[in-house]
């Protein structure tokens, strides 16, 4: 695939620096994003699973030993996961503009 600069830098759903942009063009924030849950988390490589989700309003998933799944949803824009993450275990007040799921009635996912 040839992928010109200025194509990789126009990400669909948020503004972002340049690098950033292009790291998530190139999924090199995913290599990132798999080493981070596997020393954050304790987990095994077999046990962190790649998908992409084109809406980017899904931040996360976790797959319980039970079968549920619990997602981290909201808009996208990455301040509040940026907020939890920072603030963790405590959930703080914002004033960021809410997520509908009434708003959002398709969400798909890709395997990467």
């Amino acid at each position: 695939i040839n992928v010109k600069k200025d194509h990789a830098l126009q990400h669909p759903n948020w503004t972002m620096g340049a690098k950033i942009t292009i790291d998530s063009a190139s999924l090199m924030n995913i290599g990132l994003e798999m080493i981070e849950a596997k020393w954050l988390f304790g987990l095994r490589n077999e046990q962190i699973e790649v998908i992409i989700h084109p809406q980017s309003i899904v931040h996360s998933l976790v797959h319980f030993q039970d079968g549920s799944v619990k997602a981290q949803m909201g808009l996208p824009d990455m301040k509040l996961p940026i907020q939890y993450a920072l603030a963790f275990p405590e959930r703080l007040p914002n004033n960021h503009k809410r997520y509908e799921l009434k708003n959002f009635p398709s969400l798909t996912f890709e395997v990467a």
